[in-house]
């Protein structure tokens, strides 16, 4: 049972670190966002916690795809990369 308990606290700071990490990326270009979308999609997998934080950042995905001069895919991808 201790070893289960200790897993569960590693897996903590790892969560926290990857909806931080998909935060910051919504600040930098089309391209490394989708290394962002990756980082939420990882940490939703290991908790609930990080849904709020991946809609969030869909949302915002989507609505800089409606920006013409960005790239759509990239950002759209992105976007449901979070959200998957």
């Amino acid at each position: 049972m201790r070893a289960l308990r200790r897993l569960a606290y590693s897996t903590l700071g790892l969560a926290y670190a990857l909806i931080v990490f998909g935060a910051l990326t919504t600040c930098l270009d089309d391209s490394r966002r989708v290394a962002g979308a990756l980082a939420l999609g990882a940490a939703c997998m290991c908790r609930y916690d990080a849904w709020p934080a991946a809609a969030v950042f869909a949302g915002l995905s989507g609505y800089d795809a409606i920006d013409p001069s960005r790239r759509r895919i990239a950002l759209l991808g992105a976007a449901a990369l979070a959200v998957a």
